[in-house]
């Protein structure tokens, strides 16, 4: 921290602090005079400043004073105070002849016991880690003589450790090691469904095994590129608060490890260690002990503060401590995240549907990201046309390989769109008892085919069903037009469903509101100002009505886009619709719309594959879309997920509204209508600053519909048993919803003959 100015003692108190301390003689009269007092450039964890004064000799002097001040920054066990940096100065390093910088000397104050820490101030130096003029060449050189200055300073002192004038010094044993283990698990409940092998490798010891087993020595304890400070071809080791006895590798790690230094500075650095910590040849253990260094120091950083552990620029060193802990032993080697099974519907058979295998796609990317294991089961339903089969299923092989589920997938064999009463028997790429197999080594399925057969959820040990058609879903099911296998959750995407005194009805079932999901990392910003139309991709026509008791009506996209069939003579914005026509009566509307100022495109033309969707996507300039009667008749407060994939990509998006919501905006970055006048006043906002609402639609996709956060929450209620887990990770990480599910017991797996 910066020193504020209330820490600091007055000039009188520090001029006998230093008169005391650095007098030459004590019988003196003359005092130190102090020059100049200011504050250093960089951070720290106690008060400091850098002092100018002239000696009592007469000699001027620059001085580096660290104060206790009544601070205390001990970090579990891990660090030191000001006093204990002192004893380090005094029994460890004032020993070495060519070490600085020299501790000058300290000062106690008689009231109060705190300390004054007089160092010499290194003139004119940079911290290793911003060093900017020839950054390129004095980085990496001043890298690999920290390096070896360390490794030589850690042979030095591997024959002193059982010194009695070192006796002060922290040892870490397995008790220090399995704290920060305990307390990242601890801080971290929030993300244990993010991150489920974390409670495996946080409750074993074997992790820290190499770093007991290691020749113990002399540390630093904090040997970061912030710590050392270089000048012209010299480097110097600062803050010694956390010196300690343990594994040397420790400071090494720490040396290469926050900067994404390149691969070649890292080996090089590890290189020069081992010539000068082992002239002789470094021991057969030392990359292991270096990894297991690694492991330690993220929990260090995890499990220091709670805010910390969760916050979202942290989470990437859950990644690297997941690929550290895998290559440590046999038990942390099988550390497993969670796996998934997820049941799409008619995406094999509908290969010219580029859009359609996004919708699935986003949630298994999500999975994968986070490190889960994700198989896509489906049924292929044979319709008599061996060729047209035979295309489909080649198109869709090759685009699961592409997307890395080249051996995820599991596909069987149906004759029929009506629900299967019995298991399926007949797989296309896999035996029927390697399929089941996998179904009951999965810790989830997760199911998006409302019609799936209910013989296959015994195989499961938990199942959750998606709802994407909010509203509808619920309707059909309490209407008996649609029977849905009983799963463990439910999950909805719909805002609307469960709302108090809303319009749609539960269905016997406790959903649990979650919101669609799109991968960022698939979908970038692609922010072009000299994009032209507002575009969608739809399906125009189809047999989708809803049939009641009391009314029945069209529920399609051709009735929801007629309704503002006159947009473009309102406006000058470009507009393009990609639609799926395939009748007469489609060709003469396509042509009636053309009449009307509207661009029409075959969908086939431009989204036909994954690539192709994305592509036309992302050269529009923002979209335009009608959503079905039946989102805006029941308030769903529904969003498309092809929606997303504008949002993400940074384009604006003008849709129309489909009910009340808590988080989606209307006028930054996405607009929402429900008159044709209040659709073209949304063009001409979003034009006026076109840049900034890209901007802002990107961040709406970030904030709420980021897959990994989505899944996560997913796997936190279906994956999770404990409640306060869950809600932890609903407030810390997304948006705060009211889980609606009992949590009723959850099945074990079963097979066929239990």
């Amino acid at each position: 921290m910066k020193t504020p100015a209330s820490l600091l003692p007055d000039s009188p108190t520090l001029t006998l602090r230093l008169t005391a301390a650095l007098g030459r003689d004590p019988y003196e009269r003359r005092s130190v005079k102090i020059l100049r007092r200011a504050l250093p450039p960089f951070m720290s964890t106690f008060p400091n400043e850098i002092v100018t004064c002239q000696l009592t000799d007469g000699h001027k002097r620059r001085i580096f004073i660290k104060y206790q001040a009544g601070q205390s920054h001990e970090c579990h066990g891990h660090r030191g105070d000001v006093p204990y940096e002192a004893e380090a100065y005094r029994r460890v390093l004032h020993s070495l002849p060519d070490f600085k910088p020299k501790c000058l000397g300290a000062h106690t104050n008689p009231n109060t016991g705190d300390i004054s820490l007089f160092l010499e101030y290194v003139y004119r130096s940079v911290r290793l880690s911003d060093i900017v003029w020839k950054r390129l060449t004095r980085q990496p050189r001043a890298m690999t003589q920290a390096a070896s200055w360390i490794g030589k300073f850690h042979a030095t002192h591997k024959k002193r450790i059982d010194d009695l004038s070192l006796s002060f010094l922290k040892k870490y044993d397995a008790e220090y090691y399995r704290g920060w283990a305990q307390r990242t698990f601890d801080f971290s409940r929030p993300l244990h469904g993010r991150f489920p092998w974390l409670t495996k490798l946080c409750r074993t010891d074997e992790w820290f095994t190499p770093l007991l087993a290691e020749p113990q020595t002399v540390i630093h304890g904090e040997f970061y590129a912030k710590t050392i400070l270089v000048r012209n071809q010299s480097v110097f080791t600062v803050d010694w608060e956390s010196a300690a006895i343990a594994a040397g590798q420790i400071d090494l790690a720490a040396l290469t490890e926050g900067k994404h230094w390149p691969a070649e500075v890292v080996r090089e650095c590890e290189r020069a260690y081992a010539r000068t910590r082992w002239p002789e040849g470094a021991p057969p253990g030392f990359g292991r002990t270096l990894d297991a260094t690694k492991i330690y120091l993220h929990f260090r950083w995890l499990g220091e503060r709670p805010d910390w552990t969760i916050r979202e620029k942290n989470l990437t060193r859950y990644d690297h401590l997941h690929a550290s802990a895998r290559t440590i032993g046999p038990t942390i080697e099988s550390l497993a995240m969670a796996t998934v099974v997820i049941t799409a519907y008619d995406v094999v058979n509908y290969p010219q549907g580029g859009g359609h295998f996004w919708v699935y796609l986003q949630y298994v990317l999500g999975l994968r990201l986070l490190g889960h294991d994700v198989y896509w089961l489906e049924a292929f339903r044979a319709k008599g046309r061996e060729d047209l089969e035979a295309t489909a299923l080649a198109t869709f092989q090759a685009r699961m390989q592409k997307y890395g589920l080249g051996g995820k997938c599991i596909l069987y064999r149906t004759r029929s769109k009506e629900p299967l009463s019995e298991a399926p028997a007949e797989y296309l790429n896999m035996t029927r008892g390697e399929a089941e197999a996998i179904f009951e080594h999965a810790d989830l399925l997760l199911n998006f085919h409302y019609g799936i057969s209910s013989a296959l959820m015994p195989h499961f040990q938990r199942t959750a069903l998606v709802d994407i058609d909010p509203g509808l879903l619920q309707f059909w099911i309490t209407r008996a037009q649609l029977r849905v296998p009983d799963h463990d959750f439910y999950f909805t995407i719909g805002e609307g469903v469960g709302r108090y005194g809303g319009k749609i009805p539960n269905a016997g079932s406790r959903w649990i509101q979650i919101q669609p999901a799109v991968c960022l990392e698939r979908w970038p910003y692609a922010f072009d100002p000299c994009s032209e139309a507002f575009t969608t991709v739809s399906t125009w026509d189809s047999s989708d009505w809803v049939v009641d008791r009391d009314e029945t009506y069209e529920n399609t996209k051709r009735v929801a886009f007629l309704e503002f069939a006159g947009l473009p003579r309102l406006t000058r914005q470009p507009l393009e619709l990609a639609l799926v026509l395939r009748t007469d009566r489609d060709m003469q509307e396509r042509k009636n719309l053309e009449n009307c100022g509207w661009r029409i495109r075959q969908a086939c033309e431009v989204a036909s594959t994954p690539e192709m969707y994305q592509a036309y996507i992302q050269r529009s300039r923002g979209e335009f879309s009608c959503a079905k009667p039946s989102y805006i008749k029941l308030q769903t407060s529904w969003i498309s997920d092809r929606t997303l994939c504008y949002l993400a990509s940074g384009k604006p998006v003008v849709v129309q509204h489909t009910g009340p919501s808590s988080f989606l905006p209307n006028g930054e970055g996405m607009f929402r209508f429900s008159t044709v006048q209040q659709a073209s006043e949304a063009f001409d906002a979003i034009n006026a600053d076109y840049e900034r609402h890209c901007r802002a639609a990107r961040k709406l996709a970030e904030t709420y519909f980021d897959a990994k956060q989505v899944v996560a929450k997913i796997l936190s209620h279906a994956l999770m048993d404990d409640e306060s887990d869950r809600k932890g990770l609903e407030s810390s990480r997304l948006p705060s919803w009211t889980a609606r599910h009992p949590f009723s017991a959850i099945k074990k797996s079963t097979t066929p003959n239990d």
